[in-house]
């Protein structure tokens, strides 16, 4: 992904699956690899997902991730 002049910790990737079967949803946060690439802005993210389910279940997504920002689902809370 390219974040440009984003710093890279202040976003969190996660792999994410709706919940399925009675499962909660699947999230997985993705790990970034180094890369020389990086310093140009392009980074590379990965993790595994359960072989259970079709890839096409699985969509990648960015968050924010800063010790003061609100979590996505805190709608669902309030």
């Amino acid at each position: 992904m390219h974040l440009g002049r984003l710093d890279p910790r202040s976003v969190r990737v996660e792999l994410y699956a709706e919940p399925q079967g009675g499962m909660p949803a699947f999230k997985q946060e993705m790990q970034r690899s180094r890369s020389p690439a990086a310093k140009r802005g392009l980074h590379t993210f990965s993790t595994r997902a359960p072989a259970g389910r079709p890839a096409a279940d699985f969509t990648p997504r960015i968050l924010p991730c800063h010790p003061h920002a609100l979590p996505p689902e805190i709608s669902r809370i309030v």
